[in-house]
């Protein structure tokens, strides 16, 4: 998937619709009604991507999906012999938001 469809597909698994097909970077805000079309977030790139990324990984938080969210997580940041648990962890905790949109997307089966 291109970026740009990756965050298209976050957005709408978070409540975003009417997302403009022309203009792919607006649609309507979750919550807020109809008030006229709104910048999607960016959850792929840009300085405020990972914060954009925590409010969708809520989505999953407190439910089945978030451990699958955590293993494929892992996966992705740690595909080979690990070096120990310390630096898994280190890994998987700042992992960027890119591999975490494909952790999220893939959980919820929508990464193609």
């Amino acid at each position: 998937m291109t970026d740009e469809q990756m965050n298209i597909a976050i957005c709408k698994a978070i409540g975003w619709t009417h997302i403009n097909i022309d203009e792919p970077n607006s649609g309507h805000c979750p919550g807020q009604g109809m008030p006229g079309l709104c910048r999607l977030p960016d959850h792929i790139n840009g300085i405020e991507a990972l914060g954009h990324m925590h409010e969708a990984e809520k989505l999953l938080h407190g439910t089945d999906l978030w451990n699958v969210y955590g293993r494929i997580l892992f996966e992705l940041m740690i595909p080979t012999r690990l070096n120990g648990i310390s630096y898994a962890i280190a890994q998987v905790s700042h992992a960027p938001a890119r591999q975490r949109a494909i952790a999220f997307l893939r959980t919820l089966n929508l990464y193609k």
